[in-house]
C-alpha cells in the first residue's frame, strides 16, 4: 500500500508549480475546484474503492476534471493512487498559506449569523484590510448559534465582535460586579 503523505509537502510541491508558471491565485482555484469535486460523496467512494480497477478510476479522473489543466488531473490521479483523497482540503488551507503570503495577502476565516450580502462582504473584508494592513480574502461561513455579529481569524489574531460573546462579557460584568 502506498505511504500516506503530508498535506504540506502536497502544498509545497504545487506552489513550486505555480511559482515556476506565474500562476498562484489560479492554483488556488484549481484546489478549489479539486476540493469541490471530492465533496460529491460517490465519487469519492468511487475512487476510494479497492474494488474499482486503477484504470477506471484513473478514466473518471479524466471525464470529471476534462476542462481543467492536465497537472490538475495528475494531482488527483496521485492522490487517488496514494489514498490520499481526504487531505484535500487540507492540501488547500496550507496551499493558501504559502498563496498569500507570495501575493500579500491573508485569507480570514469569518463566521457569520446569517449570510453576508456582497457588499457586507466588501465592507467586511475592507474593514479588516485596514486592521491587518494586508489585503483580506474573506472564508466565509454562517453559524446562527453566534446570534449577530461576525467571528473572524487571521492567521493568529482572533477578532470576536458576536453577540453571544457580547453576552458572554456582560453576564461575567454583572456577576462580578
Amino acid at each position: 500500500m502506498p505511504r500516506k503523505g503530508s498535506p504540506q509537502r502536497y502544498a509545497d510541491a504545487i506552489f513550486g508549480i505555480a511559482q515556476d508558471a506565474n500562476d498562484i491565485a489560479g492554483w488556488t482555484a484549481k484546489l478549489e475546484t479539486l476540493v469541490s469535486v471530492l465533496q460529491n460523496g460517490e465519487f469519492l467512494l468511487f475512487l476510494e474503492s479497492p474494488k474499482v480497477k486503477e484504470n477506471d478510476k484513473m478514466t473518471a479522473i479524466q471525464e470529471v476534471l476534462s476542462q481543467e489543466d492536465p497537472l490538475l488531473r495528475n494531482l488527483m490521479s496521485l492522490l487517488t493512487y496514494r489514498n490520499d483523497l481526504r487531505i484535500a482540503s487540507a492540501v488547500l488551507e496550507q496551499y493558501r498559506i504559502s498563496a498569500d503570503e507570495a501575493l500579500g495577502q491573508e485569507t480570514a476565516e469569518v463566521t457569520t449569523a446569517v449570510e453576508l450580502r456582497d457588499n457586507e462582504k466588501e465592507k467586511l473584508s475592507q474593514a479588516l484590510s485596514s486592521l491587518i494592513g494586508k489585503s483580506v480574502n474573506l472564508n466565509l461561513k454562517v453559524d446562527p448559534e453566534i446570534l449577530g455579529g461576525f467571528r473572524a481569524r487571521v492567521g493568529d489574531r482572533l477578532i470576536d465582535g458576536t453577540l453571544k460573546s457580547r453576552f458572554e462579557r456582560l453576564r461575567q460584568e454583572i456577576g462580578t460586579s
